[in-house]
């Protein structure tokens, strides 16, 4: 089973998702901030790590940057309300494996979800356009 943490500070949304993805057939945890992924991550193995941007402490990009230095190996997908081509280039130079605009329709993250997992990836970012 694929497993997914979801690191998101907005405790609604954040339980929404984890229940929806379960629903789908995923594991999914869940974490409130960067700092908390990062420890998770150091303790269990996950396949995605569905990441905010805009955290307290360590926002996605630094988390991301972080993983990345420490060796964790993840799958990482950006979530934001703020898209821009500026973040979107920062985040796929961190290493990010997708981005995707907050709010996304259900259908459209678990496509980026499967695209964005081992099986499928071909070496690029899957970016959702920031109109979705």
């Amino acid at each position: 089973m694929i497993r997914i943490l979801i690191a998101d500070d907005d405790e609604i949304f954040g339980e929404n998702l984890k229940e929806i993805l379960q629903r789908h057939g995923y594991d999914v945890a869940r974490v409130t901030s960067g700092r908390s992924a990062i420890e998770r991550l150091q303790e269990e193995s996950f396949d995605l790590l569905l990441l905010d941007l805009v955290m307290p402490q360590l926002n996605g990009i630094t988390t991301t940057q972080d993983l990345r230095k420490q060796k964790i190996d993840i799958r990482i997908i950006i979530m934001t309300a703020y898209a821009s081509r500026e973040i979107s280039d920062t985040a796929r130079e961190s290493g990010v494996q997708g981005f995707i605009k907050k709010p996304f329709e259900i259908p459209v993250l678990l496509n980026l979800i499967t695209s964005s997992l081992p099986s499928a990836s071909s070496g690029d970012v899957a970016m959702v356009p920031a109109a979705c």
